[in-house]
């Protein structure tokens, strides 16, 4: 009877992981190794085996459903994690979150502080305040001793390490604290998978140390609760040195030190007051480092100086930040930013566990509860009244709090089948959560944006030249310029804010300052603020007169102007991706109104991905321009004509053949490597294809569009699909084609309202899937490949206007990303008021924003639109309907 139970469990395993590996994976002959594998496990599946239900209830389901499978196979994973977990022990947490972050590492250099923290580390220099010594001197080590990579790489690796080290602190911890081995790695692996902490863990940040000192404060207070009085008094000792290296790191782990502090503190002891400040003052040895090197790399001009010092590491120009939005009246506007924080962490399931954990903790531990309650709430406090441009990373400590109250929380089940469930729950949120964070931060790891960006401007300057560039461009160039020694003939001056001057004012005043002393390149183009200035302007490059007319017999004429030269660029690319196109023009005329463009699209239809420049020359000559192409993921694989031309306010240029656009050459768009955000995640096989989403958008009346989200599954294959009404009527069609890549594609299908408010059906390679009918009021819109414009909200509050907008971010950006909302007049916002810059964005998790606008009398249209804030380009809207999108007044 044994062993034909154990026959039929190890054969219904198989068919379930064999089937779960042709749903989701590939390549399909490897099911039948999959199926060996799952009849080996099903033999020897441990008790209780109710846990292998999980996986029946998935192949029992007669489509691939992504939610039950997760589910399903968390179920069945606890099933042989609670009683194997103790060989994997701690190591695996701390192991195998290393090997994650080494998966998703970035790969080399980066902008804004990341660069800084880069250079520094490598030229042993002084961060911003309050200066990050252990940081830098830890990060320089592993920079200077670690022989693989780039230096770059290298600091990027020391954040790898911190945080492995700290979920390995979590592991341990909770496993202490439970006696579950499970457990703690359950409390590991979810604070590995949160999205802020798992991107701070793969790039050049002291996010992760914040953490790391959180995990030993936490660690010795849960510690000292229950040892010995020699294990307290080790403990106290650890306490004192976490917290002072912790304080002096980063002045915020003050309070939630404060908080854990009261917990180890015995005030009628006062014996111990001698050993805990002792430790303490251990946290001010790494100060040395700023005395020492108080004439390193970017360090203050006095930071020699007593005051100097102690301004730089209190970081007294920040001090009005603190407690900024203390007033009532802000409480609950930040309430609903912090929620949003942690929220972004991780699938809704893990939030509301740790929540419920804090609560369960309280009731079984006082002590404990009390002393994770408090920390979590205190740091949540501090971090959501302070005035800072990136809360969430400034509440990572929190998400140390919540990961080692959800351990204990499951750890603390007393019966196995509430370990079983509970286990499960948390696995499944882990997965999700994983399957979110994957996709977010492999985007970021795939190539080296601000390396690119760095050398092309770098190969802009003449020599002996002058860089004017914003803190997102500078640190990225000085790396180069002093760890690599690249270019050491130009200037790279960083151009810091003045309170007294607006943005524009203050970059144009520099560059009439400068022009006329060095060759000037600006990483900042403020069109509108520099269309006036009487120069010519080639790119970032500033010149006081153009370039002489180049003589050549093979010219291409545009009336005034001329195509003389072409330079070399990628004729193939993903969607998603951007290609540089170098064009020169001769312009026998002072070009007033004159603007180029590059087109990729059919002769007979609107364009698929298109950029316009305006020239802007103050005499006749020659010019030389970059059209950066982005090629949007509604785009469809395939081969595409490369046109070029220009225009002025009254119509296109012709040629000479009368042509207003001539053939540059052909592109291959080879699929997106990363798919668009989603409101409909479905997962369904349509032959070559996986269908695993759908979007209606009705945000212009009485045409509506429906977006398809593919995963084009087979190289060299071509892709047709259909819609269809529910009486057969065929209504759209799109057409794709892959060669040598495969990846993701969101085609695009207009359709009568009528139709789609009753459902339509999608046809595809002899498969086809019914798709709901359109609600009404349903919204997508495209911009570029940052999000999609989800929802709208707008009330009037007197003479104010409350605009909110729900976005789905594609993922995290390099570029930071504005709003910007017009009337009669224009007003920019910072989404979610700057607590979550869309460097921490979140593939597919929401983000609302709340901004309000005054207003003269009630508007009827608002336009909305995304653009990068430190470049002022515009995101392309992918929707040919609107050249901005408006928020339309009932």
């Amino acid at each position: 009877m044994k062993v034909r139970l154990r026959a039929i469990l190890g054969i219904l395993c198989g068919l379930t992981l064999a089937r779960l590996w042709v749903d989701f994976f590939a390549p399909d002959w490897l099911a039948v190794l999959v199926f060996a594998g799952g009849v080996a496990l099903g033999w020897h599946w441990p008790r209780p085996r109710w846990t292998f239900f999980g996986l029946l209830i998935y192949l029992a389901s007669p489509f691939p459903l992504p939610h039950l499978a997760i589910m399903g196979v968390s179920l069945a994973a606890m099933g042989w994690i609670i009683p194997f977990s103790e060989m994997v022990g701690r190591g695996f947490s701390g192991g195998g979150t290393f090997f994650l972050f080494i998966l998703t590492l970035s790969p080399g250099l980066l902008p804004a502080d990341a660069g800084e923290f880069q250079v520094v580390a490598a030229e042993w220099g002084v961060a911003h305040p309050p200066g990050y010594p252990l940081y830098t001197l830890l990060a320089g080590f592993t920079a200077h001793l670690v022989p693989l990579g780039t230096m770059a790489w290298r600091v990027n690796l020391f954040s790898a390490l911190v945080g492995a080290a700290t979920v390995s602190v979590v592991a341990s911890m909770v496993q202490r604290e439970t006696g579950k081995y499970w457990a703690g790695l359950l409390a590991g692996l979810t604070l590995a998978v949160s999205t802020t902490f798992w991107m701070t863990s793969t790039q050049a940040s002291i996010r992760p140390m914040s953490a790391f000192f959180t995990a030993l404060m936490a660690e010795a207070v849960l510690a000292y609760r229950t040892g010995s009085t020699r294990q307290q008094r080790a403990a106290l000792i650890r306490f004192g040195i976490a917290a002072g290296l912790g304080v002096t790191h980063h002045g915020s782990l003050l309070f939630i030190g404060l908080a854990l502090g009261i917990f180890v503190v015995n005030l009628k002891n006062r014996k111990q007051w001698p050993l805990l400040f002792g430790a303490a003052l251990v946290g001010v040895l790494p100060w040395l480092y700023l005395v020492i090197r108080a004439d390193g790399f970017l360090a203050p001009i006095n930071l020699d100086t007593w005051d100097g010092f102690w301004n730089h590491v209190l970081a007294r120009g920040f001090a009005s930040d603190m407690f900024a939005y203390i007033d009532p009246s802000y409480w609950s506007e930040r309430f609903q930013v912090m929620t949003q924080v942690i929220l972004l962490q991780w699938h809704v399931w893990i939030v509301v566990l740790a929540m419920i954990s804090l609560v369960w903790t309280l009731w079984q531990d006082k002590r404990s509860g009390l002393a994770l309650g408090l920390a979590f709430l205190t740091h949540t406090l501090v971090v959501g009244t302070y005035r800072a441009p990136q809360t969430v990373e400034y509440a990572v400590p929190t998400y140390v709090i919540l990961a080692v109250s959800i351990g204990c929380f499951v750890g603390g089940m007393r019966t196995k089948s509430q370990q079983l469930i509970l286990g499960a729950l948390v696995l499944g949120g882990i997965l999700f959560s994983f399957q979110t964070g994957w996709v977010t931060i492999r985007r970021l790891a795939v190539r080296e944006e601000a390396r690119d960006s760095a050398l092309a401007t770098l190969a802009q300057s003449p020599d002996g030249g002058l860089i004017l560039a914003n803190w997102h461009r500078a640190t990225p160039l000085w790396y180069l310029q002093r760890v690599e020694n690249q270019r050491q003939d130009v200037e790279i001056r960083y151009v810091n804010p003045e309170g007294s001057l607006t943005p524009m004012q203050r970059w144009r005043n520099l560059i009439q300052e400068t022009v006329k002393q060095h060759p000037v390149v600006v990483t900042q183009i403020f069109t509108e603020a520099y269309r006036d200035l009487p120069y010519t302007f080639e790119n970032e490059r500033i010149l006081p007169m153009p370039s002489p007319m180049l003589a050549t017999e093979d010219a291409l004429d545009f009336g005034p102007l001329s195509l003389v030269e072409k330079g070399n660029f990628d004729q193939s690319a993903a969607a998603g991706e951007t290609i540089r196109i170098e064009l020169t023009w001769n312009v026998a005329i002072v070009p007033n109104d004159i603007s180029t463009f590059v087109h990729v699209g059919a002769s007979d239809q609107p364009p698929i991905a298109q950029v316009d420049i305006p020239l802007q020359m103050n005499a006749a000559g020659s010019i030389r321009q970059f059209y950066d192409l982005q090629l949007p993921i509604t785009a469809p694989p395939g081969e595409w004509p490369l046109w070029t031309g220009a225009y002025t306010s009254d119509g296109n240029l012709q040629a000479a053949d009368g042509q207003k656009r001539i053939l540059l050459s052909t592109l291959l768009i080879h699929p997106a490597r990363f798919p668009a955000p989603t409101q409909h995640p479905i997962f369904r096989e349509m032959g070559a294809a996986r269908l695993y989403g759908w979007d209606y958008d009705d945000s212009v009346a009485g045409d509506m569009r429906l977006y398809l989200h593919w995963e084009l599954r087979e190289e060299d294959q071509n892709y047709d699909v259909s819609i269809t009404d529910i009486e057969g009527g065929l209504w759209s069609e799109a057409h794709a084609e892959t060669r040598n890549q495969t990846g993701y594609w969101t085609s695009v299908h207009q359709l009568p309202p009528s139709i789609a408010q009753g459902g339509v059906t999608v046809r595809m390679d002899g498969h086809e899937i019914r798709i709901p009918a359109a609600d009404g009021g349903e919204r997508y819109v495209l911009f570029g490949h940052v999000a999609a414009l989800v929802d709208w909200q707008v009330d009037f509050e007197g003479d104010e206007a409350a605009v909110t907008v729900t976005l789905l971010p594609f993922g995290a950006t390099f570029e930071d990303i504005q709003i910007q909302l017009s009337t009669s007049e224009t007003y920019d916002f910072t989404p979610v008021s700057g607590s979550i810059p869309s460097f921490k964005w979140a593939y597919n998790r929401r983000l609302t924003s709340r901004q309000t606008l005054p207003v003269v009398m009630q508007v009827q249209e608002i336009r909305f639109l995304l653009y990068d804030g430190f470049t002022g380009r515009v995101v392309p809207i992918l929707d040919g309907r609107v050249g901005g999108v408006l928020l339309t007044l009932p």
